[in-house]
């Protein structure tokens, strides 16, 4: 799907499409009587997308490390807070 806003003569082809189809949208459109200039703002498929994950893409993620435990704080290593 392209999205397309003109602005002042401007037209701005927005889209995610692979290279033939972004190719084909901005010929058509940069012969288009009126049109000054053509943006093209596509973001480019390498590879047709899947329409589901499959089971044989998984990526196994290790598990997270253990957090080190801190050392328990003995009453004597603290320091009282002044009073006020």
């Amino acid at each position: 799907m392209i999205k397309v806003v003109t602005e002042r003569g401007v037209v701005y082809l927005m889209g995610l499409v692979t290279h033939d189809e972004g190719d084909a949208a901005t010929a058509v459109v940069s012969q288009t009587s009126g049109v000054m200039k053509v943006v093209a703002l596509f973001q480019y498929l390498n590879a047709p997308l899947p329409l589901a994950p499959q089971a044989s893409s998984a990526v196994a993620v290790p598990p997270p490390a253990s957090a080190p435990v801190a050392a328990p704080v003995s009453p004597a290593q603290t320091s009282p807070l002044p009073a006020d």
